[in-house]
């Protein structure tokens, strides 16, 4: 199962990097028969169970990922209550020949319910469950501005080709991948019309041709909108019930003269892929994820003991309750070695960036000299001034982030370069992967097996 994830994503950032190899249940098992504990994700967001404790962490961590990378989109944070977490079922059903991913959502007693059920892990798309996530997540933008009355009757939500768009642009390798196989179905006179990628209500489970047309459909719009409020408004549409046509696109978002111009604009988009070089610049999204999944220390995996008293993750900050402790030393420097590894070779932007998370884990570990004069001048480093450092590190990683950001948003409107990381191989199976469309008959049964279940 992870030899087949790290081949899709060898860059390391997909919501299933993170899954744990042999993440099922025995076909005795129900979701939570196994030997382990819900986990909970560091916001409080996340509910992962199916699978053992340090497993389901590890699942419930990387939904946290994906929803940060969702809010950088978005532009603004999820809307999120103390009650109203997101639960993530993995599930083992021997009856069923295929892997299934099931994303639910409804109010009960005044509360709101989300979930993402995959059953049959192994058989299961990654792909599928980061873009049923994404809908779960997108959703609760559009029910935040729905009356209760309204949230009540009918949760709101955004149509899967919006979901699925946005799904597949948060990682650099899927973009990539999403153009070139758009690439060559409209060099075959093969494309889909924006007409008929914002009618696609409903998508079924599995790459198709259809999913990355709407990958580039929302880059497009996002891209191409003439005013700032553009999520504002696809949200605000869902939340009355009204479609996202190209009559409105035409409107709202591109300030064309009509429908036809719309199409026009979408065509010129689609040859411009061809134009478009993928490169790696500077400083990476890849390399910003590298760094801050070294941030949930995991002692197990830095050479602490089974038996000693250490808990089984921590935070960065976490770390300043446990000085002193016989193990602390040698796995801290462990940790500072893999941190310091990161900034190899690497832009000095980034490095600088490094270097001050470095230094907190290296002064974590500073203890003064037995000599008095030592002991007087250089005193052993305080709670407050570790905290310090730390806020330091992190906002310089924040100012990293939003520099990546800017800059992207730049090339992709400049239409130069916009970074992916896939090797020749892996990019050509995985483009032909998605040139493969749905069938009239396969996405009919599938639309009526989702109104089905909606009554």
């Amino acid at each position: 199962m992870r030899s087949d994830i790290r081949r899709l994503f060898p860059i390391g950032v997909c919501l299933l990097l993170a899954w744990p190899a042999g993440a099922q249940t025995s076909a005795s098992e129900s979701p939570a028969a196994s030997s382990s504990a819900a986990a909970i994700s560091l916001s409080r967001r996340f509910v992962a169970t199916g699978m053992t404790t340090v497993e389901n962490m590890e699942l419930a961590a990387a939904a946290d990922q994906v929803a940060r990378k969702l809010e950088q989109s978005v532009g603004k944070n999820l809307p999120f209550s103390r009650e109203s977490i997101v639960g993530i079922s993995i599930r083992r059903d021997e009856k069923q020949a295929h892997g299934r991913v099931v994303k639910a959502q409804g109010w009960v007693d005044r509360r709101l319910e989300q979930k993402l059920i995959i059953t049959n892990l192994e058989q299961v798309d990654q792909e599928d469950v980061l873009e049923g996530l994404c809908w779960l997540l997108l959703n609760r933008y559009v029910m935040i501005l729905q009356s209760s009355d309204a949230r009540r009757a009918k949760p709101g939500a955004v149509p899967d080709w919006i979901s699925v768009g946005m799904a597949q642009n948060l990682f650099l390798s899927l973009r990539a991948r999403n153009s070139e196989a758009v690439v060559k179905l409209w060099e075959q006179q093969q494309g889909l019309s924006f007409a008929e990628v914002v009618d696609l209500e409903y998508l079924p489970e599995g790459r198709w041709s259809e999913k990355a047309f709407s990958a580039l459909a929302v880059d497009w719009l996002a891209s191409q909108a003439t005013t700032p409020s553009f999520w504002d408004q696809v949200f605000q549409r869902r939340a009355d019930r009204l479609a996202l046509s190209p009559e409105w696109a035409a409107s709202n978002v591109l300030r064309a003269v009509s429908v036809r111009d719309v199409e026009k604009g979408w065509d010129l988009w689609l040859a411009h892929q061809t134009e478009i070089k993928r490169e790696w610049g500077t400083v990476t999204d890849v390399q910003i994820e590298a760094l801050r999944s070294l941030f949930v220390v995991r002692p197990n995996q830095l050479g602490v003991a089974p038996g000693a008293d250490a808990p089984a993750w921590m935070t960065m900050g976490d770390l300043l309750l446990h000085r002193g402790k016989p193990w602390f030393d040698p796995m801290v420097a462990r940790l500072e070695l893999k941190v310091r590894s990161q900034g190899l070779a690497q832009a000095g932007e980034y490095k600088t960036v490094v270097d001050l998370y470095a230094e907190y884990l290296s002064e974590l570990t500073r203890y003064p000299s037995k000599s008095f004069w030592y002991r007087v001048f250089h005193r052993r480093p305080g709670d407050r001034q570790l905290q310090s450092q730390l806020a330091e590190a992190d906002k310089a990683l924040l100012r990293l982030e939003a520099s990546v950001r800017e800059r992207d948003l730049y090339m992709d409107g400049a239409e130069k370069t916009f970074a992916a990381h896939v090797e020749p191989l892996v990019a050509a199976q995985i483009g032909m992967d998605m040139e493969k469309a749905i069938t009239r008959s396969s996405l009919q049964k599938y639309v009526d097996e989702v109104e089905q279940q909606m009554k």
